[in-house]
């Protein structure tokens, strides 16, 4: 069936576009080349490949504490700046449809300067409002745009409708194309569509997925303000003729009490942002125009940092950290444990004891006395072994516990012993440590 050469239009109608060219071919099984931009770029040809978008050491003073903590603070308060100046206040590209309300809402004290410039067709009729307030969601929109498609095979064509919470989607369809049929989804965003593209059989991967032949109509609420795709393919064999009637019921912001308007004159607008009150900023779309198969409309969104507002804080974090830490080095304690390792860096190897006075004397001494000790006071009967490991009998006694100081063993069984039941086998203490002695 042959597409009409010439289209009846008025006022009353909604705008008619014969479409005979911007299909992209599928390229199945294959990465179809998304770059996760903000959408694919100008449905302008024929594109084989799909759509192309693109132990611990302390320190030796607790003055450099503070220092280090400033090195610390500052290298975190420049990372969470760049991520708000290139990440949630980077520049990003917005695609709209016809009669679509963009909403921007700046915080105040990181943005000084809303930057919009109209991308693609200059003079399409964008326009940027500003308000001291965030503007109500309360304004109804009707509109509608039909296309005449002849679809070749393995192929598809897709139109982008920017559409806020509350809005509502209608899409006829009338395949003229006798026993052929197409798919018809409508995907949020370009991750959506990217995903329907990679296959177009699953139905898992838009928001709403249907094949379609004859006649019939198709709807879907809006949950969610965001970007929207409607597209059509063909994956089998032949061309397929079909036209497709897309309705809108949009909400849109309220911008009748704006204090700034722009109309792009210059390709670009420039809006200040206070740096007390509330502010927003609401870039509009026109409706859809006559014999024009691509209504979209694109424009660069940017923003100029506030800096002083960014050295301010990053200065407020750094002070009160600093205060924070020095409060917290001079209120800590000193553990048990560091106490300890002090004190066997400067005593002798046998520290004083209320409960034994063997350990008054030297480590020589005490390795006397545990013998002693361990067989009865006969040492002088057992000379031969008094300096063997009391446990083993075999090694020499290279070893002793603490904190108690006693030598009765090796050092392989003092650390068995330490590791087993962790009492000095003389005096019941707890060990520590068992110390390895290196003879001269």
């Amino acid at each position: 069936m042959s597409l009409p050469d010439s289209l009846p239009s008025s006022s009353s109608s909604p705008p008619v576009t014969r479409e005979d060219t911007g299909y992209i071919h599928f390229d199945h099984g294959r990465d179809n080349g998304f770059d996760h931009r903000d959408r694919p770029p100008w449905n302008h040809d024929y594109r084989h490949g799909s759509i192309v978008a693109s132990e611990n050491t302390r320190t030796n003073s607790n003055s450099e504490d503070p220092w280090s903590c400033v090195v610390v603070v500052a290298t975190f308060c420049v990372f969470v700046s760049m991520t708000l100046i290139l990440g949630l206040y980077g520049t990003t590209n917005v695609w709209l449809g016809p009669n679509s309300s963009f909403l921007i809402k700046p915080t105040s004290v990181f943005v000084q300067t809303v930057i919009v410039e109209e991308l693609g067709n200059k003079g399409s009729g964008l326009m940027l409002y500003g308000l001291n307030e965030a503007p109500k969601l309360d304004v109804l929109a009707n509109w509608s745009e039909v296309h005449y498609l002849a679809v070749p095979n393995d192929s598809y064509k897709y139109w982008i409708q920017y559409l806020n919470k509350g809005s509502r989607l209608k899409v006829s369809y009338n395949v003229e194309s006798v026993g052929s049929s197409l798919y018809l989804v409508i995907a949020q965003g370009v991750d959506g569509l990217a995903e329907w593209v990679q296959d177009p059989t699953r139905p898992d991967t838009t928001l709403s997925w249907h094949i379609i032949s004859d006649t019939g109509y198709i709807e879907q609420d809006i949950t969610k303000s965001s970007s929207y795709y409607v597209a059509v393919g063909n994956v089998y064999l032949n061309q397929v003729m079909a036209t497709i009637d897309i309705q809108a019921e949009a909400v849109l912001y309220d911008t009748t009490n704006a204090y700034y308007n722009c109309t792009f004159s210059n390709d670009k607008c420039t809006l200040s942002v206070p740096l007390f009150g509330t502010n927003a900023a609401v870039l509009t779309s026109p409706g859809p125009k006559l014999n024009n198969s691509k209504n979209e409309f694109c424009a660069k969104l940017s923003y100029e940092p506030r800096w002083i507002a960014y050295i301010m804080c990053m200065g407020m974090v750094t002070v009160v950290l600093l205060i924070v830490s020095s409060l917290f080095n001079k209120r800590q304690p000193v553990s048990e444990d560091e106490t300890n390792d002090e004190n066997d860096d400067v005593a002798p190897l046998i520290p004083g004891k209320d409960d034994d006075n063997s350990s008054w004397c030297s480590s020589y001494s005490s390795i006397l006395t545990s013998t002693e000790e361990l067989e009865g006071g006969h040492g002088e009967a057992y000379s031969s072994t008094r300096f063997l490991c009391a446990i083993c009998c075999d090694a020499p006694r290279d070893s002793f516990f603490l904190s108690c100081g006693h030598c009765v063993a090796c050092f392989q069984c003092g650390t068995r012993i330490a590791e087993t039941t962790g009492f000095c086998p003389v005096c019941r203490r707890k060990i520590r440590k068992v110390k390895k002695i290196f003879n001269v």
